[in-house]
């Protein structure tokens, strides 16, 4: 249904699909490193269409982060913009160093105009804790494009 993710019930069938050998039908074979390249894309994609200050519209900046409601964050922050603001580093650094211009250029541009809207997303979950080893790892990524 709507909202639902997909779970792969037997780990051995993620094991077939990412196995070039046994998957053999190119509709099915799922190569790991294009749909990582593919994911972190689309996150920065949400991330810079959707982020914005003040995202939850609370228009209140001494109120701390921890007192908005969840039903407030979860209306003004839906699962794939929170999902990309959570996964986009994962997945932008399982790109190899061959295949990451492009990814590295979007980046570039979405930490200097979306920076501090992706820090307050995060504090608005409540894990801030994560920013600073997810920035460590991109820093690490781009110095090497």
């Amino acid at each position: 249904s709507i909202g639902e993710y997909i779970h792969i019930l037997h780990p051995s069938l993620l094991d077939f699909f990412l196995d070039e050998k046994r998957c053999t039908d190119p509709r099915f074979f799922i190569r790991r490193v294009d749909q990582h390249a593919v994911v972190a894309e689309r996150c920065l994609a949400v991330m810079n269409a959707m982020l914005k200050r003040d995202i939850c519209e609370i228009d209140n900046p001494l109120l701390p982060n921890k007192s908005v409601p969840l039903e407030r964050v979860q209306l003004h922050i839906p699962p794939h913009l929170s999902y990309a603001c959570r996964h986009w580093a994962y997945h932008l650094c399982e790109i190899p160093t061959s295949a990451g211009k492009d990814a590295a250029s979007e980046t570039r541009s979405f930490l200097s105009e979306h920076l501090l809207h992706w820090f307050e997303v995060m504090s608005l979950f409540g894990i801030t804790n994560t920013t600073s080893s997810m920035l460590r790892e991109v820093r690490q990524w781009l110095q090497v494009r």
